[in-house]
Formats: C-alpha cells, structure tokens, sequence
C-alpha cells in the first residue's frame, strides 16, 4: 500500500475537530512497534480547553503515556499542511522528540506519519498509522 500517497491525497482540517477517543492502528515502521501496538491496543484521547487541542494516549486500556498538544504546521518533508501532534512536554520521559503529522481521509478516520524529531531540528518518518473515531 501506499501510505505516502493516501498521505498526500488526504485533506488538512480543523484540529478542533479531534475530540474524544481515536483508535490507532499502526500500518508499517518497525515490525516489533507495529505489532506491540497493535495487539495491546492504543488510542488517543483528545481534549478541549479555551479553545486549546491536546491530551494522551492509552495503551492496553490502562497505561497513560505521552501527553501532546495539538496545532496546524507544514511538513517540512512534503510542504503540506498538516495537523501536528507535538509531544514535545516537560512532563513526557521518552517520547518528547515525537511529532506525529495527521491528515484526514474521511469523516472520523484520519492517516498519520509517526515522526520522530533529531537534534538538528530535521524529522525521520518512523511509520504510518491511521486514527478511527470510537
């Protein structure tokens, strides 16, 4: 399949529009990634104050990690506008070089690039992951 294409084709939108609960799928980047994630199951969970997107994701239903916060940017690999999930976070341990760019392909189904951010600003595409409303 390819990703890069759905990517590109997808449209930007409003990230106020993220609200509640988004199942991930992880759809290709390291295999051992790709199938921890999917069979524990993680999701990520969008919340709204003074009109400010961000929130966590939940592994296995019980495991809170990686708080973000949510903002429009420019994929600097592509040129599109993108929604960018940025956990860039005092409070996140491990994983505050990750910059996920999400587009969406319909209503409440979106496609992301799981990015993650080196020292010298530039980002590595680590894999591809698709978000579904629940």
């Amino acid at each position: 399949m390819d990703f890069e294409k759905q990517f590109a084709e997808a449209k930007m939108f409003d990230p106020r529009d993220l609200n509640g609960g988004y199942r991930v799928k992880m759809c290709s980047g390291s295999p051992i990634m790709v199938y921890f994630i999917n069979l524990l199951g993680d999701c990520k969970i969008f919340r709204h104050r003074n009109d400010i997107v961000s929130g966590n994701n939940i592994l296995g239903g019980l495991i809170r990690w990686g708080h973000f916060t949510v903002g429009k940017a420019r994929c600097p690999v592509s040129g599109l506008e993108v929604v960018e999930i940025s956990y860039n976070l005092g409070k996140n341990l491990f994983s505050r070089s990750i910059r996920d760019h999400i587009r969406e392909m319909a209503s409440g189904e979106y496609i992301g690039k799981f990015n993650l951010e080196r020292k010298d600003g530039s980002l590595f595409l680590a894999g591809y992951f698709t978000l579904k409303k629940i």
